[in-house]
């Protein structure tokens, strides 16, 4: 997430804006943002508390359940934009 962070700010798409829309990647960037700014761990509990109300809101938009599966289906689309030249 914290690397994404980066990609998004700079406004890189990350290839699922199209099906999440706009609303949804700017909640996404804003958060992580704010967690960032906060220092947030985002391997600690703060941290996967971001992650899971992420990982439902963007089920939920996409009509998915919020599994394993899917956990790791929308990080290989986060993970797709992150390049680290860039970090």
């Amino acid at each position: 997430m914290r690397r994404t962070a980066g990609i998004q700010a700079a406004g890189r798409p990350l290839g699922i804006e199209d099906e999440v829309g706009a609303e949804l990647m700017d909640l996404t960037r804003q958060k992580v943002a704010r967690a960032m700014e906060a220092g947030i761990d985002p391997l600690g509990d703060s941290g996967a508390r971001v992650v899971d109300d992420l990982v439902h809101r963007f089920a939920g938009v996409l009509a998915r359940t919020p599994d394993p599966g899917f956990r790791n289906w929308l990080a290989r689309r986060f993970e797709e934009a992150y390049d680290p030249r860039d970090a």
